[in-house]
């Protein structure tokens, strides 16, 4: 209709630019044309709530953001925690250290339980020089003392043959070692700690004295 009163009025068909200058019959054309491409424009003329997109990504990212934060908060206590420590101390914290504080191994709990459950973001975070440093010496502190203990052992049973040679002009036996309760018991802990550490026992000096009474 308004087509036909157009070229009556205007003596040609319409255009385009004729259709957009007239508002009324331009809203009629838009509505057809959107029904026609399959209601497709209808999405574009129910305009989505800025609002409803921006609390949707919110609420997406703040678990996240939230969990970056409390990471952040727990790294900087214990490190910060880790600073008191070797200044009091003189040296770097170990497990037992962070286990004999109540208060920083409840933090260093969670830190570790934020790490296992977003293992892609960990390496994204600075895992705190404290932790690193106790897992490290967690590690090595058994060794370590062991082997420590098995020096110190190999030391008191070599002083205790040096001693006994001086005293007894000769080399002590298996059964001097047994007649002496207290260095029976210490060569009795050295053979037990070689036993049970074949591969290190080659590295240490074995003592003289339990040479003498392995060959008695």
């Amino acid at each position: 209709d308004w087509k036909a009163q157009f070229e009556t009025d205007n003596g040609r068909k319409p255009k385009a630019a004729d259709i957009e200058a007239d508002p009324a019959i331009s809203t009629v054309y838009a509505d057809y044309m959107a029904m026609k491409r399959g209601d497709a424009p209808d999405a574009k003329k129910d305009e989505t709530p800025a609002a409803a997109t921006e609390e949707t990504k919110a609420a997406e990212a703040a678990p996240a953001a939230e969990e970056k934060d409390q990471k952040k908060e727990l790294t900087k206590k214990l490190n910060d925690w880790k600073a008191q420590f070797e200044t009091d101390n003189g040296r770097k914290p170990k497990a037992a250290d962070i286990e004999a504080d109540p208060a920083i191994s409840t933090v260093y709990a969670d830190y570790m339980a934020m790490k296992r459950g977003d293992a892609p973001d960990a390496k994204k975070d600075e895992t705190p020089a404290a932790p690193t440093e106790e897992t490290k010496a967690a590690e090595a502190a058994p060794a370590a003392e062991e082997k420590d203990q098995k020096k110190e052992l190999t030391k008191k049973l070599n002083d205790w043959k040096a001693q006994f040679e001086t005293d007894n002009g000769r080399k002590p036996k298996a059964a001097d070692i047994e007649a002496d309760p207290a260095i029976s018991t210490v060569y009795a802990d050295y053979m037990a700690m070689k036993r049970g550490d074949a591969p290190d026992a080659k590295k240490d000096e074995t003592p003289a004295a339990a040479t003498e009474e392995t060959k008695a």
